[in-house]
């Protein structure tokens, strides 16, 4: 059909010199008006169409009106009009145009007329089933003539404007494409030929996605008078209708009124108009079918828009020098007429139909045959405006979104807007691509009866009035350039698709010179064939491909960053893509041969496992060759059960019939890159970039050498072709490297996540500026928040640090959370700011990035001429040689850190008071990394850190670990208490120091760290909650906490000036003065001479606080104290809950405890608490200047996606990133508080300036500074710059300070210049303060200080020195050491302090202290009867452990000559009886000495032998003695089997192993059999098996499980049946299992194989029927309780071993019965089973709990833990298992597990 354009057209054309002005042409004063004129229907019933059927409606729900708009340049004047009503007719509005046109003189082809598309308006023209209801269609005309007169009398001098914004929350394409196999829907005429149609439904399994794509721009035109009062806006939008009751103008009528609302003009006089027009909408709709439904609200709708449009609004820049034109045209169609057949049914249907209304699609769609037949052609009228330089075309039809894309890529203005249903109304306009697809919107009625190539028609001619009424030519429609495509360029493929085609083009629309018309040239029109083909253009230029019917065009594309056009175009649409629904693209390409690549990006709609190949995308062989011969590229489906399933797939053919598989699952609805090459015979498949291949290996080429036909979508017979999408195909004539590869994905910086729609999926809240989000954010009174700096100076930040030179040193984390491609790449930053400002302010104005592309920066600290870098694997330093402010130097000087999750690495950098730099490991638990080692790469050595923290010294390349691990932050108070913190306890403090608890490696400490909280203690938010995929019961508790830290000064809690030095705690009581500080309550260091003074018993224990509450009165204490104990003030972030809180830290014995500050008991929110959900605080520290700074990361999304279930995941997927561009720092500080300047008196200078300047006096001095940061810097300073001058001011401080704080670091700088004389440090050990004596024993040893100078130190008040004593004593190998622990041991019992002196035996001690505390002992136990001591704070029991583990110390690492003395000490020779402290301790001195090596025979003469004989029948005598005190009894047992005597004793044992034997006595006899390696042990423990109950069973099971031989004559009783094997539960067969005997092994597996199976997934599919069982929760919680609670505490019972099934991340049945039967198919790393293999051939097995240096301990079920020395470790493996077992299905029925899946979905609800 070729284009028909009245002559009117043509004269038009040769006019324009005089008729159509040019937009920069200079014109009179631009005017404007507007009125609106209400069309309510007053007569009811009326008639309303908009359905297949005609409705009556009885009311109004709210007001109908015209809405006209008239603008005048001054020659010409132009009315648009929009009128709230489903289509008008071409008659009907010709007719008010003459009307309007004699009232007004304005020609009627300068009117412009549209409806809404109201569906709930009167109908004022037939519709389908509908008809006209005639009163109403006569009342309309009228009043829609006089909006237009109205408008007209109101012209005013105006302004105009314009914006466009995209908003693709609101509008999506409605019409989607059928699966190939679900297209089961027929037609009105009976054929099933459906695979488009609108309403899918929501996530609908039948549908594959939208068949093209939505216009999502929401476009204003605004004029306003020149007083800038609102006259009107025009707004248009593509979407359909929302729907609403009878009668209403629907969303379009609303939009005004809400709009002049939202700009508060809602009452103006003259009225403010709102106008809201139909774009291009035939199949656009609000509804977004890829997602779950929302809740249908047409207000809130209407409100949403009306929000978007003001947005749009406050960017409009209005003027008044616009000039106006306008063109309008006819185009002659047409219709698609019935054939004879169908008229034939038509008619025979009608005729049956009779005089009744028609009902149902087939009954109205015989009626519209006869519509079509009886009138063949239309005409329809088209309008093209200019208003400046902003277009508005008019339609009189229902075109598709794509349609409107094209008029606006083409257009040659700045913007245009499409307005449809204009001056008329002819219905759908499908594109011809649209119509081979079929669906309601292209069958044949009045309501889409047009011919097929109606829509190019229209485009074009539109396209032609807009070039004529701008003058301009339009723009060419070609796929923009993006950096991925440039990059494939240039790699010179022989063709390159890229298929962003919008669509078809008759070749009889090309362009040509005519009189009057705008020349234009060929080249700019797309390529086309015949009439309706499209070309797949090659951007290469030389190999077109052709689209076959099936293909619909522009859907979207990948997305990325380097995937978005480079150059500047109106409204960029982003990249796009062919989408194939049984069509393909063809292309002949010559001589290939056998060497070619391919590359793709690929998107599959249909599901992985329903049919054999899920679809072919890329082919390559002779066209519909039946043995399809050639190379065949797809995705596996479901053939004959294989595993394909999304799993790409190579074939070459049914002759050969060979296919290769790749590895990777590719999730449907996702893009993905693919590359194919082949090298002859070998083939390789390379997926996103990833350097090893999917596929690599040898297929043999099955097409000819000279096969020219490629096929993209489909295979070369068209079987299985893809349902999906293909976008950038590039074909080369060589095979692409794998490096190739690698840089074209990378130059995408694709993000591969699931995409469906236009949407872009957005945020529940947008970022807000620094400005506004400090609004929202909550502080106590008597602060405020100061921003310190912002994007674009710092992006990303997560840690700082100041520099002596005033700069801010930034580590941004911009590659969070997986790397700058989601896949690792590098691109975090190391950036300093600087004040440089006359006069510094602490607001910084300048940025530089220092470095870049450094992988996960964690910390930065500024160290020498530049700084320390935590990035692992690395820790870096960096430096800026040149005064470029670029780092030139970059120096690794650790490495071999761990690169798991990226919230887990290295991190910290604090200075410590021993003048190492301290870093926390990033660890979140014990076993986490344990076995990783650390290379210096100054001293070329390894060191073994594990899990452990750790502190460097960088210019001597040496680390030394530390007590650990912390998450992220390690740091200390002033006095050198050190504090870490993992996600759920946002503090705990290190009570133990590495250094000394590994000294001794035959001792197991306990965890060093004591615990300040319990898991997850709550927070205060201020934000709503926000959704949480996991750890739903931990809502409103730390879940994230990070950066711990004690606040190191005054300035927010000021002391009181009376007391200098010493804390003052506060009330909030009325006569309480706030005048000085907001809140006065206690000092931020706890400094005071007697601040640390312990109330009551210096030897009260610590215990960690219930939780963070206020325990006592605001009113207690004074001067800094609660009862006497000093008190800090703790920071702790917690960014997922948007927060910082505060607590208080009170000295609490040898450690602290926390609690809630008093005076915000009553606080609903903590210290700092954001309503931003994007604020991100990670790190809080003190300022130089005293003010609380914090880092705000500022992201939509903290937690990392490895955390998350899938389903959050895809959730949150297009969130990882987002905020990456955004960053703010922030500082807390008094209301109202000013930088005090130098000149103010009695007020010491709290700017940041430059220390760096500073002399050695000057630094010194700094130390009395209140402020942390400032100590520490001069002593670093001091320290890394030595002067001697300097030592003796140091000296006289030490002496002197008026600070405590000054006299420590004094202490410690000395220390650091190796200046600590004896006599400063005795002076040290003398202070007032414990925080100087701690400090000062620390350092004794290197500073020749005499040991008998802390002889009087056991009794000091304060059990932080006492505790530092015990650790020190341990460096003196000598007797005054031994007295000293002695003491310590007897008076405190602290069983921190009691480790620290076991840490510290020695050789030269041991003997000592053992004198010391035995004595005492010896003397309490024969004078008390068993179970009673009278040594103070000692039981018995206790008593008589401690007393073993001295000795079994002394019998590691005494001397020979002290072994016999401390030996006998155990025996009495003039007693027949011994006491429960000599046995216990000698039996674990003789365990002890075999370990040694160390002979009694060789040691002992025979007269001392004879007395240990002697104890071995007494212990054979008590322990048989029914009468004996079983405490006695249970000490004696130990001694058995140590003599010649052992056949006798163990007849004893097994006697013993009888239910007449007390319990306890028997698990004793069974733990010392145990330790015995002898073969008939297991022989005693199996004897009486069967009268065993099953707790000793479980204990004998673990006993036989730990030596090989054992376990061989388990299996064998269990073959036997003596033992029956399916008694043993699934943990002890798993612990069975672990055997690296192969031939045991198999033997178990024989055995337990009736119960179990070890294919885990045959096992899951057996159980598979539970899913289908209804479970009861109480019965699943009683069998849980007997199953599950040996490891799993819910409540009060059971063991905490293994998760808090609470927190699970996802509780489907499918995911719980796979936890449950395949538990290590996705263990977490902490519940991985160990097994340590011990140098006395027992094996251990458990859970890693606790790492130090000297030990292991791991925890089994129940809770039971054992610890094992370094020393006694032979291996440590892991088992790759869980703790939770395989096999449980053994032990449980099916309808068990169904019961037991039921309880745990309940569980934390």
């Amino acid at each position: 059909m070729t284009l028909r354009i009245i002559c009117f057209l043509s004269m038009f054309c040769l006019a324009i010199p005089t008729q159509i002005r040019a937009a920069d042409e200079p014109k009179a004063v631009f005017r404007a008006g507007a009125a609106m004129v209400d069309i309510t229907p007053v007569v009811f019933p009326v008639r309303v169409n908009g359905m297949v059927e005609e409705r009556t409606a009885t009311m109004a729900h709210d007001v109908l009106m015209s809405r006209a708009l008239v603008m005048d340049d001054g020659e010409e004047r132009i009315v648009v009009v929009i009128v709230d009503s489903l289509m008008l007719t071409r008659a009907m509005l010709d007719d008010v145009k003459e009307q309007a046109t004699q009232q007004t003189g304005i020609p009627t082809d300068h009117m412009l007329i549209a409806a809404t598309h109201s569906h709930s308006a009167p109908s004022a023209m037939p519709c389908l089933g509908s008809r006209t209801d005639p009163e109403y269609a006569q009342f309309l005309p009228g009043q829609i003539v006089r909006s237009i007169v109205q408008a007209n009398e109101k012209l005013v001098p105006a302004q105009f404007g314009w914006a466009v914004t995209g908003d693709d929350q609101h509008n999506h394409c409605r019409r989607w494409i059928f699966r190939s196999d679900r297209m089961t829907m027929a037609d009105p005429f009976g054929q099933h030929n459906v695979r488009a149609h609108m309403h899918p439904g929501y996530q609908s399994p039948n549908h594959i996605g939208p068949s093209g794509p939505a216009d999502t721009d929401f476009t204003l035109l605004s004029v306003r008078t020149l007083n800038e009062e609102p006259i009107a806006v025009l707004a248009n939008y593509a979407m359909h209708y929302y729907g609403s009751p009878l009668v209403s103008g629907d969303v379009c009528g609303r939009f005004g009124f809400k709009f002049a609302e939202l700009i508060g003009v809602a009452n103006q006089q003259p009225g403010f108009v709102g106008i809201l027009s139909q774009g291009t909408s035939g199949d656009g709709m609000w509804m977004d079918y890829s997602q779950p439904p929302k809740p249908n609200d047409l207000d809130a709708y209407t409100k949403a828009l009306a929000e978007v449009a003001l947005r749009a609004y406050k960017s409009i820049h209005h003027r008044s020098d616009i000039t106006l034109a306008m063109a309008e045209t006819m185009l002659k169609l047409n219709r698609r007429v019935p054939d004879e057949s169908r008229l034939k049914w038509a008619q025979d249907l009608v005729a049956e139909v009779g005089d009744r209304l028609p009902r149902g699609w087939s009954e109205v769609y015989a009626f519209e045959q006869l519509h079509l037949h009886e009138d063949p052609t239309a005409e329809l009228k088209l309008q093209a405006i200019r208003i400046g330089d902003f277009g508005i075309t008019a339609i009189p039809d229902e075109v598709y979104g794509i349609t409107g894309i094209k008029l606006k890529n083409q257009s040659p203005l700045a913007a245009t807007m499409n307005i449809e249903l204009a001056n008329g109304a002819e219905g759908y306009i499908p594109p011809p691509e649209q119509h081979k697809l079929g669906g309601y919107t292209t069958w044949a009625a009045r309501t889409a009866g047009l011919e097929e190539q109606t829509e190019p028609q229209i485009v074009e001619t539109l396209t032609r009035l807009l070039e004529l009424v701008s003058k301009k030519l339009r723009r060419p429609s070609i796929d923009q350039e993006h950096k991925y495509s440039k990059s494939v360029v240039e790699s010179k493929p022989k063709a390159f698709w890229r298929l962003g085609e919008i669509g078809t083009v008759d070749p009889s629309l090309r362009r040509r010179e005519s009189a009057g018309a705008i020349p234009i040239d060929d080249a700019e029109v797309p390529a086309v064939g015949a009439a309706g083909v499209q070309y797949a253009a090659d951007v290469i230029g030389n190999y077109q491909g052709v689209y076959e019917d099936g293909v619909a065009f522009y859907l979207p594309g990948p997305q990325g960053n380097g995937l978005k056009q480079l150059t500047d175009t109106p409204n960029p649409r982003g990249n796009r893509a062919a989408h194939f629904a049984g069509g393909r693209v063809v292309a002949k390409v010559p001589e290939l041969g056998n060497v070619y690549s391919v590359e793709c990006w690929i998107w599959n709609g249909f599901p992985n496992d329903d049919r054999a190949v899920t679809g072919y995308f890329f082919s390559h062989g002779p066209a519909g060759d039946p043995k399809v011969a050639g190379d065949h590229l797809g995705i596996g489906g479901n053939y004959e059960n294989k595993g394909w399933n999304g799993r790409l797939l190579l074939f070459n053919g049914n002759e050969r019939d060979e296919a290769l598989i790749g590895r990777t699952v590719l999730e449907t609805r996702t893009w993905h890159h693919v590359v194919f090459t082949r090298n002859d015979n070998h083939v390789t498949v390379f997926l996103n970039g990833k350097p090893e291949p999917e596929i690599d290996g040898e297929l043999e080429p099955t097409y000819s050498a000279d096969c020219d036909e490629f096929f993209l979508g489909g295979r070369s017979d068209r079987l299985l072709g893809l349902e999906g999408r293909l976008d950038e195909v590039a074909l080369y004539d060589r095979a692409l490297t794998a490096d190739e590869v690698a840089t074209h994905f990378a130059m995408a910086e694709a993000v591969l996540v699931p995409q469906v729609t236009e949407a872009v999926p957005q945020p529940d809240s947008l970022p807000l500026s620094p400005e506004e989000s400090m609004k929202v954010t909550h502080l106590p009174e008597g602060y405020e928040l100061r921003l310190v700096a912002a994007e674009p100076l710092v992006m990303d930040p997560v840690a700082i640090d100041w520099g002596s030179d005033g700069k801010l040193w930034v580590a941004e984390m911009a590659d969070y959370p997986s790397g700058m491609d989601n896949n690792g790449k590098p691109g975090g930053r190391i950036r300093f700011l600087e004040d440089k400002i006359e006069d510094p302010d602490g607001v910084y104005d300048t940025s530089t990035v220092f470095l870049s592309d450094i992988p996960f920066p964690t910390g930065v600290m500024a160290w020498g001429k530049g700084v320390l870098i935590t990035a692992a694997p690395e820790l870096i330093y960096a430096e800026d040689t040149d005064g470029d402010g670029k780092a030139d130097v970059r120096k690794t000087l650790y490495s071999g850190f761990l690169e798991g999750n990226q919230q887990l690495r290295v991190n910290g950098l604090r200075w410590g008071l021993d003048n190492w730099v301290y870093c926390a490991s990033g660890s979140h638990h014990p076993g986490y990394g344990a076995d990783n080692q650390i290379l210096s790469l100054i001293t070329n050595e390894k060191t073994a850190v594990g899990s452990r923290d750790f502190r460097i010294r960088p210019n001597e390349g040496l680390i030394d670990p530390q007590s650990g691990p912390s998450q992220f932050g390690r740091n200390r108070d002033p006095w050198g208490n050190w504090f870490g913190e993992q996600n759920s306890y946002p503090l705990w403090h290190y009570v133990l120091e590495d250094q000394y608890i590994r000294r001794n490696p035959h001792f197991a400490p306990p965890d060093p760290r004591h615990l300040l909280t319990p898991s997850n203690p709550p927070v205060f938010s201020a934000a709503p909650p926000e959704k949480r995929f996991h750890s739903f019961e931990q809502s409103g508790r730390y879940t994230s906490a990070c950066s711990g830290m004690v606040y190191l000064d005054e300035l927010l809690f000021e002391n009181n000036a009376a007391n200098v030095g010493r804390p003052v705690l506060r009330s909030a009581s009325k006569t309480q003065d706030n005048s000085k500080s907001p809140l006065p309550r206690t000092g931020g260091e706890g400094q005071g001479e007697g601040a640390a003074t312990l109330a009551g018993n210096a030897a009260e224990q610590s215990a960690p606080s219930s939780g963070l509450t206020a325990t006592f009165s605001p009113d207690a204490g004074e001067k800094g104290q609660v009862d006497g104990l000093g008190i800090q003030h703790v920071f702790t972030c917690e960014p997922f809950s948007n927060l910082v809180q505060h607590n208080l830290l009170i000295d609490d014995g040898v450690s602290f405890r926390l609690e809630r500050d008093p005076a915000e008991a009553d606080a609903k929110t903590d210290f700092f608490a954001s309503e931003d959900r994007w604020c991100r605080p990670v790190m809080v520290r003190t300022g130089p200047e005293g003010a609380l700074w914090i880092v705000d990361m500022y992201r939509y999304m903290i937690e990392h996606p490895h955390w998350l279930p899938k389903e959050g995941q895809d959730e949150l997927r297009p969130f990882f990133r987002s905020g990456d561009d955004r960053g703010r720092i922030y500082r807390i500080v008094p209301k109202g508080y000013t930088t005090p300047k130098p000149e103010l008196p009695n007020r010491r200078v709290r700017i940041v300036h430059h220390m760096d300047e500073m002399t050695p006096p000057q630094l010194v001095a700094e130390l009395e500074s209140p402020n942390g940061w400032r100590r520490d810097t001069a002593q670093r300073l001091l320290v890394t710059t030595p002067d001697d001058f300097a030592v003796e001011s140091l000296e006289n401080m030490v002496r002197n300070g008026e600070r405590p704080t000054a006299r420590l670091h004094a202490l410690c700088t000395l220390d650091g210049l190796g200046k600590r004389s004896a006599a400063i440090v005795e002076t040290a050990l003398r202070d007032p303060h414990p925080g100087v004596r701690r400090n000062a024993v620390r350092l004794v040893p290197t500073a020749s200080v005499p040991l008998t100078s802390l002889l009087s130190m056991t009794k000091d008040p304060d059990a932080k020195v006492r505790l530092e004593l015990a650790c020190v004593a341990g460096q003196f190998n000598k007797p005054p050491s031994g007295h000293i622990l002695g003491e310590l041991l007897l008076f405190d019992t602290d069983p921190y302090l009691r480790a620290a002196v076991m840490s510290s035996l020695n050789a030269g001690n041991i003997n000592n202290t053992i004198d010391r505390f035995g004595a005492l002992v010896q003397g309490d136990a024969l004078e008390q009867k068993p179970g009673i001591s009278k040594m103070p704070g000692f039981s018995s029991a206790d008593r008589d452990e401690l007393t073993s583990i001295l000795f079994e110390q002394a019998a590691s690492i005494a001397n020979d000559d002290d072994l016999e003395r401390i030996l006998l000490l155990t025996i009495d020779e003039s007693n027949d009886r011994l006491q429960a402290w000599q046995m216990k301790s000698l039996a674990k001195m003789l365990d002890r000495l075999t370990t040694r090596g160390w002979s009694i025979p060789e040691h002992i003469d025979e007269k001392h032998r004879s007395w240990i004989v002697e104890a071995f029948v007494i212990a054979r005598r008590m322990a048989t003695d029914s009468n004996e005190d079983e405490i006695l009894r249970a000490a004696a047992i130990p001694l058995l089997l140590r003599s010649s005597d052992a056949p006798q004793d163990r007849e004893t044992l097994k006697a013993l192993l009888t239910p007449q034997t007390p319990i306890a006595l028997q698990e004793v006899a069974i733990r010392h059999l145990g330790q015995q390696a002898d073969e008939s042990t297991a022989d005693i423990l199996l004897s009486g098996w069967s009268s065993h109950s099953p707790s000793l069973r479980s204990q004998i099971l673990t006993v036989l499980s730990s030596r090989p031989a054992w376990t061989a004559d388990l299996v064998q009783q269990m073959e036997s049946s003596t033992v029956n094997a399916a008694e043993i539960d699934a943990p002890m067969r798993q612990r069975l299992l672990t055997t690296k005997d192969g031939t045991i092994k198999e033997r178990l597996e024989k055995l337990f194989a009736s119960g179990s199976s070890v294919d885990r997934k045959a096992v899951l599919e057996a159980f598979q029927p539970v899913l289908k069982l209804s479970g009861d929760a109480a019965r699943g919680a009683a069998i849980f309780g007997k199953k599950c609670t040996t490891c799993h505490k819910q409540g009060n019972i059971g063991h905490e071993v293994g998760p808090n099934l609470a927190s699970l991340t996802t509780r489907t049945p499918e995911s719980l019965l796979t936890a449950i039967l395949d538990p290590s198919a996705a263990v977490e790393a902490k519940y991985l089973n160990f097994v340590v293999a011990t140098t006395s051939g027992r094996s251990v097995i458990g859970m890693l709990f606790t790492e130090t240096g000297s030990s292991l301990t791991l925890v089994a079920a129940e809770g039971k833990s054992e610890s094992i020395l370094r020393t006694d470790i032979e291996e440590l493996r892991s088992t790759g298992k869980s703790l939770m077992p395989d096999g449980l299905e053994k032990d449980l029925s099916q309808q068990d597990l169904a019961d037991i899946i039921e309880y745990v979905k309940t569980i934390g609800k």
